[in-house]
């Protein structure tokens, strides 16, 4: 996050393994189409998150992402939890409209 460009990341697909750890959590392949900010081209990403059953992300939804220039297989995503009102000011750097910015 203190080193990489950044981008938008945007959920194009998502697929449960079937791996649920302590009755809340599901591990997901997580699968994202990546805009990097510096306006290079766009890529694609899939990292393995544990998503809360009770808050699951949407196919479309976009989270800020920092990525490896060299190695972009290399990324990092902010994925919105809870009330996440110290989130608003990254969503905004990043050009996403955050859930709880009026």
């Amino acid at each position: 996050v203190k080193t990489g460009s950044k981008g938008r990341a945007q959920i194009v697909g998502m697929q449960p393994t079937g791996t649920v750890v302590n009755e809340i959590y599901i591990r997901t392949v997580v699968r994202f189409e990546i805009e990097p900010l510096d306006g290079s081209a766009r890529f694609d990403g899939e990292k393995k998150l544990l998503l809360d059953q009770t808050n699951q992300p949407r196919v479309g939804d976009v989270w800020p992402c920092w990525y490896a220039q060299q190695d972009r297989t290399t990324f990092a995503v902010g994925q919105p939890t809870g009330d996440a009102r110290e989130n608003i000011e990254v969503y905004r750097e990043f050009g996403i409209p955050h859930p709880l910015d009026q």
